[in-house]
């Protein structure tokens, strides 16, 4: 039994790092997708007309 239940310990430790490298992963993604959104709302920002440009 002392075997099975080193094993099981092994396969845990396996199943929290996985989860964990998933999840680091995810968020990633995440920060990767919303920088690009953040890219394309600071271009069109800077596309708009300033106010001095409109004042004249």
């Amino acid at each position: 039994m002392k075997n099975g239940g080193d094993f099981m310990f092994f396969v845990f430790l396996i199943t929290i790092i996985l989860g964990f490298v998933a999840v680091v992963n995810r968020l990633n993604l995440l920060y990767e997708q919303n920088k690009i959104i953040i890219d394309i709302l600071e271009n069109a920002l800077n596309e708009l007309p300033k106010e001095d440009d409109i004042n004249q």
